[in-house]
């Protein structure tokens, strides 16, 4: 998913796992589900060789030249992602984890539970507990691995910003993927700001809320087109309350333009200002003083 750029650690779908992962994590997912509650594998992640596109561009160049009955397909040479893999674990039901940050590379395709090296790859285990169906009172304890229980502690962190954001979004009628995304990441942006605010100023009075808070940011971003259209808003009013003499002028001679008399023509006149061009050019209209 990354080339190492930053570190990622969440739940995958079956269906959005690649077609070099996806065979290892469904055999995984069947021995998994198949055992008790609590039990796990690791499966590396793999991925294509760098440069493997600019390989494809010269394979199918080089095909072009030879018949189609000779022609091949090409084959891109599989490699095992650093220290990346999917950990399956069983809970309830059966959940997949990605990470790119494990602790090593693992050696093996597929390392069980009891494996040291899949703990050591897990930075450890960690307890965690649940509730089990033969317990009343209290929660049973499962040793999970430690990422699994890092991405619990977070998800309370992410379901609260889920929260705040449902509440009062960033809501615009859009069918780009893009400007989804920048919405989105405004939204995030707010809420650490208002998080921010809160936790490094005093509180001198009632908390401003989040509601409030993203309000008074729009208001700042939209100040300036505000004073624009209540401007235009102004002079289009003045121009609607000026009567017609204002702003054509009034004209009190006999000089005024209209249609020609068909009575003994077809009204088109010779043009007296083209004629002094040389430019032979007949009207419609003219004159009634000038004739």
């Amino acid at each position: 998913y990354t080339d190492g750029e930053m570190h990622l650690l969440g739940t995958v779908r079956l269906n959005l796992v690649d077609k070099w992962n996806k065979p290892a994590v469904k055999a995984s997912i069947e021995r998994v589900d198949a055992s008790e509650r609590g039990s796990w594998e690791l499966v590396a992640a793999v991925g294509l060789e760098p440069g493997w596109k600019e390989k494809q561009k010269k394979h199918q160049a080089s095909q072009r030249r030879l018949p189609k009955a000779q022609r091949t397909t090409y084959e891109p040479v599989i490699v095992q992602a650093e220290k990346a893999g999917y950990v399956i674990y069983k809970d309830r039901k059966v959940v997949i984890f990605y990470t790119n940050d494990l602790k090593a590379t693992p050696s093996q395709p597929t390392l069980p539970s009891t494996s040291p090296e899949a703990v050591l790859c897990c930075h450890g285990t960690y307890p965690i507990q649940r509730w089990t169906e033969d317990r009343m009172m209290h929660r049973r304890v499962f040793m999970a691995p430690t990422i699994i229980a890092a991405y619990n502690f977070c998800m309370n962190a992410v379901d609260r910003v889920d929260q705040l954001r449902s509440t009062n979004p960033i809501r615009r009628r859009e069918k780009r993927l893009g400007m989804t995304m920048f919405t989105w990441l405004m939204d995030i942006a707010i809420i650490n700001a208002h998080t921010l605010v809160k936790t490094i100023r005093p509180t001198t009075g009632k908390e401003i809320s989040l509601r409030e808070f993203k309000r008074k940011i729009a208001d700042v971003l939209t100040s300036n087109e505000k004073q624009n259209k209540s401007r235009r808003d102004l002079q289009k009013k003045k121009r609607s309350q000026e009567s017609l003499d204002e702003i054509i002028g009034m004209d009190t001679s006999l000089h005024m333009i209209t249609p020609n008399s068909t009575d003994h023509s077809k009204g088109r006149l010779l043009c007296h200002l083209c004629s002094l061009r040389n430019i032979k050019k007949k009207a419609k209209y003219g004159c009634t003083k000038c004739e």
